[in-house]
């Protein structure tokens, strides 16, 4: 991945944490943060040097940048580096072409406003419209297949519903049933040597005081709550 540049805008967890993946395997990844720096810096400690653990633990190995997207001047600058920088989807100019030529329009891509990264997000909506009409009336499924075998990551938007009975959301186990009526989600990560699963339901409230505890003197101190229909010394 070391010839792929990713402009990283995205906050707190679960963006900078793919962005990091990216950037450990070889990626140029640019962080973007205001000039204050990313609210997570100073999320909880521990703290080192001033900036948070949780800051630290998403954005190794990026480059940062520090902008103000509040002013025309930030902007353009994030503009700039986005005409270079190759994005998910059909973001960088060659992946554009190929899209474009695969969907029988290669005017769009010999179009100005869409020549590169930078322009196609300036005329984000008129590109939008053009190529909804030209996948207007094909089937998601196939077409995504298709265009990855062109060479174009693609990829469908599932809802929560379809997620759920997707045939591979099935072969992981990733829907389990937890008892006391409780469904969820299964351990995704899955080692031969150590397997883990979701064996006992959310308790309720103080469910398992006595259990801890083995006393009943923190719960008549009012330090601990008895749960509700527990007996002094009964264990749930």
């Amino acid at each position: 991945m070391r010839d792929l540049k990713v402009l990283d805008q995205p906050r707190v967890l679960g963006a900078p944490y793919c962005t990091q993946i990216l950037s450990d395997y070889g990626a140029d990844v640019i962080k973007v943060e205001p000039p204050t720096g990313d609210e997570t810096r100073t999320w909880r400690p521990p703290f080192v040097e001033g900036t948070a653990s949780y800051f630290i633990g998403v954005n190794r190995n990026k480059r940062g940048l520090a902008l103000d997207l509040s002013s025309a001047e930030g902007r353009e600058i994030v503009l700039r580096v986005l005409a270079g920088a190759d994005v998910l989807g059909i973001g960088n100019d060659g992946q554009f072409r190929k899209f474009c030529e695969f969907v029988g329009a290669p005017g769009l891509a010999a179009d100005p406003r869409y020549a590169s990264n930078g322009e196609r997000h300036r005329n984000r909506d008129s590109l939008c419209a053009s190529i909804e009409a030209l996948l207007a009336d094909r089937e998601a499924a196939t077409l995504c297949q298709a265009l990855l075998k062109a060479g174009v990551p693609a990829g469908l938007i599932h809802s929560l519903s379809e997620v759920l009975k997707h045939p591979h959301t099935e072969h992981r186990r990733m829907l389990v049933e937890i008892g006391a009526g409780q469904r969820g989600l299964g351990v995704p990560v899955k080692l031969s040597g150590t397997p883990r699963q979701a064996h006992t339901p959310a308790p309720a409230i103080g469910q398992h005081n006595y259990e801890v505890l083995e006393t009943d003197a923190l719960v008549e101190a009012g330090v601990a709550v008895r749960a509700a229909g527990a007996h002094p010394g009964e264990r749930s």
